[in-house]
């Protein structure tokens, strides 16, 4: 619930936007994401902190001015955004544009959440991003394409950082991986943190996928500190992003949401989950290890449960597949 002091406080904090990538109004002059560019969209002194990314959707500049450069399909999914505190030699966030925005295939349906957005031709990320002394935000497009997208960023300058603010970090992971064979290691962090949202993307090529239960299932296992046995086991995917039976198209609470579920070809099904945590985050106090299991699964032959052999499970088929999967823990740290 909101509370109605902080809504009715009369602050005093200065607050700015920054943008680039639109000379199409105001200002001519302003530079396009052109290949192989790089463009600040935000260098500020401390403390200070950013309340909202905004992105307009990526589009080919050629398409806009009817100019030429390599069409690549995937191009706007190679964007780059590189984040830097406080004067450190390499950036302490670097990672794909749109995954970091929650969109890395391109295929995302309208969602809205706390702190993530995808509106009509437009990305929103509201995750606070807290600064001491100095921040720098780069984005970079390696792609040999030119792009063209309006981009703005909105945020505060303070009088200090309160000291249990950490910093926004990021873990981000993808590859393939035989399932239900292999455990898939989504995050292994040290030191302190607070995990604050989540996102989850899977994809394959099987026809008993087409509906997305398959793939959602395995054991989502969040171990603490070097424990042995997780503190949270939520079991299956779906249930770590509160939903259950399989994903239904467009669903979403305001905390999690089934931000995709497409299919790019005949043969191909694609769903990406998100959860946002605010009195259910995560806090570790030495590090976080947060494996996907799919082994003890009805779908696995490994599996030593009996009641895998009555009733509607028995009727299911063992299967072992390759499966493409990406992940992006969003976290606090010190």
């Amino acid at each position: 619930m909101n509370d109605w002091t902080k809504i009715a406080r009369v602050e005093k904090e200065r607050s700015y936007v920054n943008r680039i990538s639109w000379p199409f109004d105001k200002y001519p002059d302003m530079p396009l994401l052109d290949a192989g560019s790089e463009l600040t969209l935000l260098e500020a002194e401390g403390p200070g902190v950013v309340t909202c990314i905004h992105a307009a959707k990526l589009e080919m500049k050629d398409w806009i001015l009817h100019t030429t450069s390599a069409a690549e399909p995937d191009a706007p999914n190679r964007m780059m955004i590189e984040i830097t505190y406080d004067h450190h030699e390499t950036p302490d966030i670097s990672m794909p544009l749109m995954a970091f925005l929650g969109d890395s295939t391109g295929y995302a349906d309208r969602y809205s959440t706390v702190y993530f957005a995808k509106v009509a031709e437009a990305m929103n990320c509201r995750l606070p991003v807290p600064f001491r002394k100095h921040i720098k935000i780069v984005i970079k497009n390696p792609t040999k394409t030119d792009l063209v997208s309006y981009m703005d960023i909105q945020w505060k300058k303070l009088d200090a950082i309160p000291e249990d603010c950490g910093y926004l970090r990021v873990c981000h992971t993808k590859g393939k991986a035989k399932i239900p064979d292999q455990v898939l290691e989504l995050a292994n962090i040290s030191g302190a943190g607070t995990v604050k949202a989540q996102w989850f993307g899977l994809g394959c090529n099987q026809q008993f996928a087409w509906d997305s239960e398959v793939i959602c299932e395995g054991n989502q296992e969040f171990y603490l500190d070097g424990e042995q046995t997780p503190s949270l086991e939520y079991l299956g995917s779906e249930d770590a992003y509160c939903h259950s039976w399989g994903m239904a198209q467009g669903s979403s609470d305001g905390y999690a949401a089934i931000t995709e579920k497409s299919h790019p070809t005949d043969t191909r099904t694609q769903i990406t989950m998100l959860r946002c945590r605010t009195e259910d985050s995560i806090s570790f106090q030495s590090s976080l290890k947060l494996l996907v299991d799919y082994t003890q699964d009805y779908l696995s032959m490994a599996t030593t449960n009996p009641l895998m052999e009555q009733g509607v499970f028995a009727d299911r088929a063992r299967v072992s597949f390759w499966m493409d999967y990406e992940s992006c823990i969003y976290y606090y740290s010190k």
